[in-house]
């Protein structure tokens, strides 16, 4: 059965990744830290088409946020109103952080809601994360597939952190502290094969430096981690999830480091996002420099504190 549904999938041709582009997240929050411990450690990895153009993260004009921005690239982005969409951005006067990540499906309609936008969205607005998720949970219909993470830190150095997916939950899960994991399956409960091992790779480096005194090495090995192209197994939700696509181009989906050049897609920004116990901050991103080569790419890298 198993060589029988490979077989059929290897007939279908690849389209475009139809939900643009995929993310990961790994996420530590940890409440009352010690001031030489981290009470949030963030990782986020962008894939996305080269060609899409986007402005390096970068300080909003007027406001607290720091984030980057996609800007328009098809006459669908200029009809729908995708330009300023980001997919992770923080307000750093209200101590709000917000991850979108896309979920891979065939039948994703471009007449929806521009999904980047719910990010901005929620850092403009006074709402926690719960009451925001909420309201966005009531309009859940209107965009394709989607999870939204939500974080806000109070000046106590404690976190609300809430999720939302449309693609299985009916209302937000409130998360406790602890290490957790997004793809971009319908179900993130059941994640994919590449984010139950990046989980695992995470918490092995993070638990090589509890504090900020190699904050340094934290830094080079997670990004050291995010390289790591190791292809793991496929299972039944990713391969329903990409059945229009054949199974060599999903296991090339399945690692923490995408790289499609025939496709024009793959990895291209990695953001680490670090508070610690005296509530001191760094946004680090590094993304690929346009115009992309992946023959000899070059990584810009950005830090803001």
């Amino acid at each position: 059965q198993q060589k029988q549904r490979a077989s059929i999938t290897q007939r279908v041709s690849d389209s475009v990744v139809d939900s643009r582009n995929m993310c990961l997240l790994f996420l530590k929050f940890k409440q009352n830290a010690a001031k030489e411990e981290y009470s949030l450690i963030l990782v986020s990895v962008r894939d996305e088409y080269y060609e899409r153009p986007t402005k390096l993260a970068m300080r909003w004009k007027e406001s607290e946020i720091i984030g980057a921005h996609s800007l328009k690239m098809t006459a669908q982005d200029m009809e729908t109103n995708r330009e300023g969409g980001t997919w992770i951005a923080v307000n750093t006067e209200s101590g709000k952080i917000a991850v979108l990540l896309n979920i891979l499906q065939r039948d994703a309609e471009l007449n929806k809601r521009p999904r980047g936008l719910l990010v901005p969205d929620y850092l403009k607005n006074d709402a926690s994360p719960q009451n925001h998720l909420e309201n966005i949970a009531q309009i859940a219909d209107k965009y394709n597939g989607f999870v939204l993470v939500c974080i806000q830190m109070n000046p106590s150095n404690l976190f609300e952190v809430c999720f939302f997916s449309n693609g299985y939950y009916d209302k937000p899960q409130a998360l406790s502290p602890g290490v957790y994991a997004f793809g971009n399956s319908f179900n993130p409960d059941h994640p994919w094969p590449k984010v139950s091992y990046g989980k695992d790779r995470f918490e092995e480096v993070i638990d090589r430096h509890k504090t900020v005194h190699t904050k340094d090495a934290l830094i080079a090995d997670l990004f050291d981690m995010l390289s790591d192209r190791t292809q793991v197994e496929l299972d039944e939700q990713m391969l329903k999830q990409g059945s229009d696509k054949t199974l060599f181009y999903m296991q090339r989906l399945n690692s923490l480091y995408v790289e499609i050049p025939e496709k024009k897609y793959g990895t291209r920004t990695w953001t680490i996002i670090l508070i610690d116990g005296n509530k001191n901050g760094d946004f680090i991103e590094r993304t690929m420099k346009e115009p992309i080569d992946c023959d000899g790419t070059k990584n810009i890298r950005k830090v803001f504190i």
